[in-house]
């Protein structure tokens, strides 16, 4: 753990970032990775006979993070806009356009944003040539649309940003012949189970790797640099939602952000994943960290989200996530990543009460966090508890399932519930909390739902799939829509994250396709 109030991160490019416990932005400093803490010391030497590393054990978990606004915003409440927020998102080196970012008046909330004539007729942006669209506007104190009143005006050029008053950039959206305005994200709709116009895409680990306008920025901005900068965040956030038009924004971060907070110093290596070269072992360990308060340590990543929240159409959601408590813990006990958790099942079955006590910390560290994402406007919070399957349904019931529920029920935003190879602990997971339970590939998606009556499901493509020539995406994925059956309650996403050597091109040929084939399927299904 950190010396005093420092805490930090070794960057997968040799740069340490550290910061205080205060939560204040980090300042980055070269440093020699072999040098201050080498490789060869044997306190990052964790059980070695025990490490050889699995080969997705390997890519750190990116996190998704979230904003802070001056009340509690529940899902489906109208957002109002913020008129302190400037939208001008990165430096004009960057080229977002040139939209204005001027106060929204008081008496005036948008509705939604109208596609009049001109507009091709697809999902329609501002930035569409030729386009007009006309904003419906809202009397704020009966609702009631301004009619012949609302502004008419000429779209800016493509890639602008322009504000409406609820929060979100004046995108032209689509009705899709539903005679209701888009109240709510259609993930939201599906996460509940509602009737939907067709299957929610989105992508985990959608953010960054494997984009070249990723790479672009991580050529000039190391990895915390990027996350801990809520106008680089909010960039990288979106470039997978313009990219292949999905329907969520994860927000890109990394899983151990909220132990920061704590007190524990992480470094990134690559090729290898998180290491704590100080491990939590001891219940003096477990004294030393504090539960931090999630707006003043996590400020960089909530305001993130609120910048990525304005940016989305009313019909596309921000994700907010969290790692599981497992899983988090497992980084802590292992001191690096690990395929067996031999220690850290040691420590959950000689000294339970040293565990009990390190993930109450953690379940109270990331409820807090998470409820903070929602108020920030966060409309579903997933908890990533990636490597939970390594545990037996009974160790699972005892020692996990009650901290995970703590974290779950924290939010009165939908929740999914996810980790890998469990198909064993899918009916405890589901006890446990989560409004849509994440099925990896392992399982038949028609399989898996059966199992979890009364829940949403999300998945569960086989990230590997999207390495094979497109004809065998196609037929894979409408495999999984087929089994679906357009009944209400699915999300349609991989079974893990998308790998770096992914072709971004094949994930926007899925998504597309999703959106085109399913809207048949939930329509054979109403």
């Amino acid at each position: 753990m950190g010396d005093g109030n420092r805490v930090g991160f070794l960057l997968d490019d040799g740069l340490f970032l550290h910061g205080e416990r205060s939560g204040r932005r980090g300042v980055g400093g070269a440093v020699d990775p072999d040098g201050e803490r080498p490789l060869g010391d044997p306190r990052r030497d964790v059980d070695g006979d025990l490490e050889r590393g699995g080969p997705d054990l390997r890519e750190p978990e990116p996190v998704l993070l979230d904003e802070i606004e001056s009340e509690p915003v529940r899902t489906g409440r109208a957002r109002r806009g913020d008129r302190k927020l400037e939208l001008d998102l990165l430096p004009r080196g960057y080229d977002m356009g040139q939209g204005g970012s001027g106060p929204v008046p008081d008496d005036r909330v948008p509705e939604r944003v109208e596609p009049v004539e001109g507009c091709p007729d697809t999902v329609r942006s501002v930035g569409a040539p030729g386009c007009r669209a006309r904003i419906l506007e809202r009397d704020a104190c009966n609702g009631r649309d301004a009619g012949a009143g609302a502004l008419e005006g000429p779209c800016e050029p493509a890639g602008c940003q322009r504000p409406c008053g609820d929060g979100v950039l004046a995108d032209a959206v689509h009705d899709e012949g539903y005679s209701n305005p888009v109240s709510e994200p259609l993930l939201v709709r599906a996460a509940r189970r509602e009737a939907v116009e067709r299957t929610p895409v989105w992508f985990m680990r959608q953010a960054g790797r494997s984009l070249p306008e990723y790479r672009a920025i991580r050529a000039k901005h190391a990895f915390f640099e990027v996350a801990h900068t809520p106008e680089l965040c909010a960039e990288v956030t979106l470039q997978p939602v313009r990219r292949h038009d999905v329907d969520a924004a994860v927000m890109f971060a990394d899983i151990m952000t909220p132990v920061l907070g704590m007190g524990i110093d992480v470094r990134l290596v690559e090729g290898v994943g998180p290491v704590i070269d100080e491990p939590v072992r001891t219940l003096a360990d477990v004294e030393r960290l504090r539960i931090p308060d999630p707006e003043e340590a996590f400020a960089p990543v909530l305001e993130a989200v609120r910048l990525v929240r304005a940016a989305l159409r009313p019909d596309q959601a921000v994700v907010g996530f969290c790692g599981g408590p497992f899983t988090v813990a497992g980084y802590l006990v292992e001191g690096k990543p690990s395929r067996e958790f031999a220690l850290t099942k040691s420590l959950m079955l000689r000294q339970p009460e040293i565990w009990h006590a390190l993930l109450a910390k953690l379940a109270e560290t990331f409820a807090a966090y998470v409820a903070a994402k929602a108020r920030a406007g966060a409309d579903v919070i997933q908890l990533f508890d990636s490597w939970v399957g390594a545990l037996s349904p009974a160790h699972y019931r005892e020692h996990v399932a009650p901290y995970s529920a703590r974290v779950l029920a924290a939010v009165d935003v939908p929740t999914i519930h996810f980790g890998t190879g469990t198909a064993t602990l899918l009916e405890e997971m589901a006890v446990a909390g989560g409004d849509v339970i994440g099925l990896d590939w392992r399982i038949p998606l028609d399989t898996g739902w059966a199992r979890v009556p009364g829940r949403a499901v999300q998945g569960n493509l086989d990230p590997a799939v999207l390495l094979a020539p497109w004809e065998v995406v196609e037929t894979e994925a409408l495999d999984i829509l087929t089994r679906a059956g357009g009944r209400p309650g699915h999300i349609f996403n991989l079974g893990h994250g998308v790998f770096p050597s992914v072709d971004p091109d094949q994930l926007t040929r899925l998504a597309a396709l999703v959106r085109e084939r399913s809207a048949s399927f939930t329509g054979m299904a109403r």
